[in-house]
């Protein structure tokens, strides 16, 4: 049952409604019961003032003690009877009894209560009792009046609203309760829904969206970021298939060249050596391709799990960038394309040279790619505060509005951008960038497109400077 929310929901708000019902009804009880005894109190110190009165006046009228306590017991007798029928009075000196008139119910005033000055109250038994000591002039010793009352009327009055409140509190808790378990489970039913919207969508149906009832108050919230995360999940696991397709068309092909290769020059009888030493060549640079999609996807393996490790030293990115061009110039060549680079000044930097390198020759090769023949391609290399700026620039057919806040993100391959240009090559499966990236990234710098049209794409490699 603790497994609900609604249930725990429920728990939690009967125990917090019941600890307040509690407090508040203990502290009714106690009120009620001090201003009942304050009332009660109040009576019984009005009756002793009224009594003291009339002993003193009794005994002034009549000019002496004895004449005035034989009037005032006769007034006691009768006028007093009327005035406190509930109320058992009792009037001492020392241990004689001056006058004693008890309750209507038989209730006597206990003797033996020690007075003061001011009225003492005293619970003795189902009573409540006051006394006080009256000094009057012409007596020969001081008064002690005393009236008590019974107290079960005011018990009873006080176990009915102990017994309203025991019965009160738990039916209002149990009553609370189901109402708050009603309403957390109206509440709670969204979230239900979206469970078990969440449970059936799988990689089957992953275009199918959790309902959002309410898209302005929190579960609605809920319910978007589910949706939101949805979306993200889709697109990683069609990029994540576009990938597999691509990849396996990437080890399909060479491993299909080199295997025809072989198996043409093993069908037929012995061949010239010039027809070996070709398929060879064949088998050699089918193999190298391969051997470039593995190495990419496991440098982007051990970067995901943290493993790559750079080999920092100081060096010059200078003669860095002079090195690279020449290399790809070569691979220029064969698509009369100019690479042509800018005079960089001396420029020290730390850092992991080789991947530095193999970040520069992955821009220039995409470069040279998707540009058609008779094109450039142009690097320059500048200094911008702590950073160096190596900008490479071609005249290609440049890459789809579209497509460019995504040409960083892994697997991507902009198909459409290369079908417009007719002398773009098969390209490799959509990691390059994204290792341009990190590579630039854990240089601490960046990778970004400047911009590109009809007429050309701008890269730019932002690198601190040592």
């Amino acid at each position: 049952m603790l497994n609900s929310v609604r249930a725990r929901l429920t728990l939690w708000y009967a125990g917090v409604l019941a600890l307040v019902l509690i407090l508040f009804a203990s502290g009714v009880y106690v009120v009620v019961q001090r201003e009942t005894y304050a009332r009660l109190d109040a009576g019984l110190a009005s009756s002793l003032q009224v009594i003291a009165a009339s002993l003193q006046h009794e005994i002034e009228e009549h000019k002496g003690q004895d004449p005035g306590e034989d009037a005032f017991r006769g007034i006691l007798a009768t006028m007093h009877r009327n005035s406190f029928p509930r109320k058992a009075i009792g009037v001492y000196q020392g241990a004689r009894a001056v006058g004693v008139k008890p309750s209507d119910g038989g209730l006597s005033p206990a003797d033996t209560v020690v007075a003061g000055t001011t009225p003492r109250f005293v619970t003795i038994g189902s009573s409540r009792t006051a006394a006080v000591e009256v000094r009057l002039a012409g007596a020969a010793a001081p008064y002690r009046v005393v009236a008590a009352e019974s107290l079960n009327d005011t018990l009873a009055e006080l176990r009915s609203l102990e017994g309203t409140l025991l019965l009160a509190v738990p039916l209002a808790v149990a009553l609370a309760g189901a109402v708050g378990y009603l309403l957390a489970r109206k509440s709670l039913a969204p979230v239900v829904a979206m469970s078990n919207d969440v449970d059936r969508i799988g990689s089957a149906n992953l275009a199918a969206r959790v309902e959002v009832p309410h898209p302005r108050d929190e579960l609605g919230k809920l319910a978007g970021t589910f949706n939101r995360l949805l979306e993200r999940l889709q697109l990683s696991f069609d990029r994540q298939k576009q990938f597999m397709a691509d990849v396996s068309h990437e080890l399909r092909t060479p491993i299909s060249v080199a295997r025809t290769a072989a198996q043409v020059n093993l069908a037929g009888p012995d061949r010239p050596a010039a027809e070996y030493r070709e398929a060879l060549d064949i088998i050699e640079k089918q193999m190298a391709r391969l051997t470039r999609v593995v190495n990419d996807l496991f440098l982007l393996s051990k970067t995901d799990t943290g493993a790559a490790q750079l080999h920092r030293r100081r060096f010059a990115l200078d003669e860095t960038l002079r090195d690279t061009v020449k290399a790809a110039r070569v691979l220029a060549a064969g698509k009369q394309i100019a690479v042509s680079c800018g005079e960089p000044v001396e420029s020290p930097a730390d850092g992991d040279e080789d991947l530095i390198r193999q970040l520069v020759l992955l821009l220039l090769d995409n470069a040279i790619q998707h540009t058609p023949s008779g094109g450039t391609v142009r690097v320059d290399l500048q200094r911008d505060g702590g950073y160096y700026r190596i900008t490479v620039a071609d005249t290609g057919c440049g890459i789809p509005i579209e497509a460019q806040p995504l040409i960083f993100d892994r697997f991507y391959r902009v198909d459409k951008a290369r079908s417009r240009c007719a002398s773009s090559l098969t390209g490799g499966a959509g990691l390059g960038l994204s290792i341009g990236r990190w590579i630039a990234q854990v240089h601490g710098g960046s990778l970004t497109l400047l911009r590109s049209t009809s007429e050309g794409s701008v890269f730019c490699v932002s690198l601190p400077a040592a």
